[in-house]
């Protein structure tokens, strides 16, 4: 179940099964949510990306490794992203002034719970096989 709970000021804490699965920030562009995680989301320092994607972007997209291509390929899919910015544990977003937070978190929020979820099958996977 997912639980979302005041962490601060201007921070937001988002957890599944008591599971932390990102810390949303605030910031005082209101255009703009920094999603924290304590997962690697992406192999690069930092890379930033506008929409719309085009085939210019694709080295720099492999450059995140697979987890932050897939990361920045979907949040694009959302409409009303514009612009986000990726470090390997925090990802931040700039959303069009006509959408809101509120239809736009949760849909960047089921995209980092699925990818959390995908590392810890493979995390179990691969501790299956070195056993």
């Amino acid at each position: 179940m997912l639980e979302r709970e005041p962490y601060g000021d201007n921070l937001e804490e988002i957890k599944i099964d008591n599971d932390l699965v990102c810390i949303i920030e605030s910031v005082k562009n209101p255009n703009c949510h920094i999603f924290h995680t304590p997962f690697e989301i992406s192999d690069s320092s930092i890379s930033s990306f506008y929409r719309p994607l085009t085939g210019d972007d694709n080295e720099r997209l492999n450059e995140l490794g697979e987890t932050g291509k897939e990361l920045i390929e979907r949040v694009f899919d959302i409409n009303g992203i514009t612009e986000a910015l990726i470090t390997p544990y925090r990802l931040s977003i700039i959303r069009a002034t006509c959408f809101d937070w509120e239809s736009l978190d949760p849909q960047i929020v089921e995209i980092l719970k699925e990818i959390l979820k995908e590392q810890q099958e493979w995390a179990k996977f691969k501790k299956f096989i070195e056993d």
